[in-house]
C-alpha cells in the first residue's frame, strides 16, 4: 500500500505536470496570438497609411499641376507684354490663399519679376535655391516653416523660352493626416495588446485553477485533458473534449470545449470586424475626398451646386462637376446597389475614368461618349456583381443647350421661367450590362434640349424619391415636382438648399434608408 506522504508527493507532482502541460502552453499561445494579432493590426494600419499618403500626395500633386499650368497660361501672355507688375498683381492674390506657400515667376535673363516675396523681386532666380524657377521639376522643401511640395517649369511661346515659373504647394494637409493616422496606430495596437492580454490572463487562471484541482482527485481524464490542451497550443481549434459522464470531470470537458470554441469566433470575429472598420474608414476617407462639395461650382454661363448625404458611412451614390477645355460643362450622377466598401469604390472608379477622358481632344468629348466609357470601367471594375444606373449632361459653352445620355437612371427635371416642370427623357442600358441579349454593348444614344437663361436641370438618385416618412410613405415625383415649381426662381445654391429642406421636413425624425444625392445646375444671364 502506497503511504500516505508518497500519495501526498504523486498528487503534487500531477498539479505540477498539469500546470506544465496546459497553463504553459496557453500561455505561450497567447502570448503568441497577442503578438500576431499586433502585428496583424500594424501592418493593415501601416497599409491604410500608405494608401492614404499616396492618395493625398496625388490630389495634392494633381492639384498643384493644374494650378501651374493655369498660372503659366497666364505668365505667358504678360511676359510677352513685358507686364511685370501685373504679374506681381497676379502672384499677389495667389499667395493669399493659404495652401500655396510660395509663388516665383522670373523671365528669360533669369531675373525674379514676380515673387510672392516682394523683397526677392529683381534678383537672379539661381540664388532662390529650392525656390529657382529656373530649375524645372518637381521636389520637396520647406517653405516658410511649411513642408511644400514645389513644381516648376519653363514659359515659352513658338519655340522662344520667355523665362519660367513655381508653385510651392502646402503639404500641411498631407502631413496632418498621416499623424492622425499614426495615433490612430498606436491607439488600435494598444488596445488590441490589452484587449488580447486580458482574455489570455484570465484564461490562464482558469486553466491553472482547474488543473491543480483536478490533479488532486483524478489522473486520467487529466491527461487526456491535458493532451487536448497541447492540441489547442498547437493551433488545433476544432478540437472537442469527450463527455463521458456528468460528475466534475464531464463539466471541465464541456467547458474546455465551450472555451476553445469561443477563442475560436472571438479570433475570427476580431480579425474580419479590424479588417471592415478600416476598410470602411479608408473607403470614406477616399469617398469624401473625391465627391464634390457644397459650395457652388461656376463657369461662364452655369452655376451648380450639389447635395450628397450617404445612408451609412460608405455610399452608393456618386457625382461629379467636370469643365472641359473648350468652355462645356460636364455634370454626371450615379447610383450603385448597395452600401458599403464596394459601391464606394466605384467613386473613385468613376472619378478616374471621368479625368481621364476630359483630357481626350473636344470633337471626342460627348455625353453618350461619357457613358461609353464609365461603363467599361465599371464592368472591368466589378463585372456584374453590382447594377449602377448614371446619368450625363452635357452643357454647351455658351449656355445655350445640354446634351443628355441615360444609363438606367430617373430622368432628369428642367424648369424655366414659367415654371413649368419636364423631364429630359432619355433612356439606355445601366452601366456595364450588354444591353438586349447581345454580347457586345450597345452604344449609348443622347438627346439635345435647348436652354435660355434662368433653365435649372435637377438631377437625382432614387434615394430622394424613396425617402420615408415614419408611416412608411415614399416622399415620390409628385412632391418632387411641386417643390421645384414652388421656387424655380431661385439660384442653384438655393433651389438645392429648398429642396433638401422639403425632403428633410417630410422625413421627420425616420432614419434614412438610402443614399440621397441632388444636383440642381442654373444657366446663368439675363432671360
Amino acid at each position: 500500500m502506497t503511504p500516505p506522504e508518497a500519495q501526498h508527493l504523486k498528487t503534487k507532482s500531477i498539479s505540477r505536470r498539469l500546470i506544465a502541460l496546459t497553463a504553459l502552453p496557453l500561455a505561450g499561445v497567447i502570448a503568441l496570438i497577442s503578438t500576431l494579432n499586433a502585428i496583424s493590426t500594424r501592418e493593415r494600419i501601416d497599409n491604410s497609411i500608405a494608401r492614404l499618403r499616396a492618395t493625398v500626395r496625388d490630389a495634392i500633386r494633381e492639384g498643384g499641376r493644374e494650378q501651374l499650368q493655369l498660372l503659366s497660361h497666364s505668365t505667358r501672355v504678360l511676359l510677352l507684354l513685358n507686364d511685370y507688375s501685373t504679374l506681381q498683381t497676379v502672384v499677389g492674390d495667389m499667395a493669399r490663399q493659404r495652401r500655396f506657400t510660395a509663388m516665383v515667376i522670373s523671365n528669360n535673363r533669369g531675373l525674379v519679376v514676380a515673387h510672392s516675396d516682394r523683397t526677392r523681386v529683381g534678383k537672379p532666380a539661381s540664388t532662390l535655391g529650392d525656390l529657382d524657377p529656373t530649375r524645372a521639376g518637381e521636389r520637396i522643401a520647406t517653405v516658410g516653416g511649411r513642408r511644400s511640395l514645389v513644381l516648376a517649369q519653363a514659359v515659352s511661346h513658338d519655340g522662344q523660352k520667355l523665362g519660367a515659373v513655381l508653385l510651392a504647394t502646402s503639404l500641411t494637409e498631407l502631413d496632418a493626416a498621416l499623424a492622425r493616422a499614426r495615433a490612430l496606430r498606436a491607439k488600435n495596437i494598444r488596445n488590441s495588446v490589452i484587449y488580447t492580454s486580458a482574455i489570455g490572463l484570465l484564461a490562464l487562471i482558469i486553466g491553472a485553477g482547474l488543473a491543480v484541482w483536478l490533479g488532486v482527485r483524478i489522473t486520467r481524464p487529466i491527461r487526456q485533458l491535458a493532451d487536448h490542451a497541447n492540441r489547442v497550443a498547437d493551433g488545433d481549434l476544432e478540437i472537442r473534449a469527450t463527455v463521458g459522464t456528468r460528475d466534475e470531470i464531464g463539466v471541465l470537458a464541456e467547458r474546455f470545449n465551450h472555451m476553445t470554441e469561443r477563442v475560436s469566433v472571438l479570433l475570427l470575429e476580431s480579425a474580419a470586424k479590424v479588417a471592415l472598420e478600416k476598410e470602411l474608414e479608408l473607403a470614406s476617407a477616399v469617398q469624401a475626398t473625391i465627391v464634390p462639395g457644397a459650395q457652388v461650382h461656376s463657369s461662364d454661363h452655369l452655376s451648380v451646386a450639389g447635395h450628397f448625404r450617404p445612408a451609412a458611412r460608405c455610399s452608393g451614390d456618386f457625382w461629379a462637376y467636370q469643365p472641359a477645355e473648350d468652355g462645356r460643362v460636364l455634370i454626371v450622377i450615379g447610383d450603385a446597389t448597395g452600401h458599403g466598401v464596394g459601391p464606394a469604390m466605384l467613386t473613385a472608379v468613376a472619378k478616374g475614368a471621368l479625368t481621364a477622358f476630359m483630357r481626350r481632344p473636344a470633337a471626342q468629348i460627348s455625353a453618350a461618349a461619357v457613358l461609353d466609357e464609365l461603363g467599361a470601367a465599371v464592368a472591368e471594375a466589378t463585372g456584374s456583381e453590382l447594377r449602377v444606373t448614371a446619368l450625363a449632361l452635357l452643357f454647351q459653352a455658351d449656355g445655350k443647350g445640354v446634351d443628355v445620355a441615360n444609363a438606367g437612371h430617373r430622368f432628369p427635371y428642367l424648369v424655366g421661367g414659367d415654371r413649368e416642370v419636364k423631364a429630359l427623357v432619355a433612356r439606355g442600358r445601366a452601366l456595364g450590362s450588354s444591353g438586349s441579349g447581345g454580347t457586345k454593348p450597345t452604344p449609348y444614344k443622347e438627346i439635345s434640349h435647348p436652354l435660355v437663361p434662368g433653365d435649372s436641370v435637377v438631377l437625382f438618385t432614387d434615394g430622394l424619391l424613396e425617402c420615408q416618412r415614419a408611416d412608411g410613405e415614399e416622399y415620390g415625383q409628385s412632391r418632387l415636382r411641386e417643390a421645384i415649381e414652388g421656387h424655380a426662381g431661385k439660384g442653384a445654391a438655393a433651389l438645392r438648399d429648398e429642396l433638401v429642406a422639403d425632403l428633410d421636413t417630410f422625413r421627420g425624425n425616420a432614419a434614412p434608408g438610402d443614399d440621397v444625392t441632388l444636383v440642381v445646375a442654373r444657366v446663368l444671364g439675363a432671360p
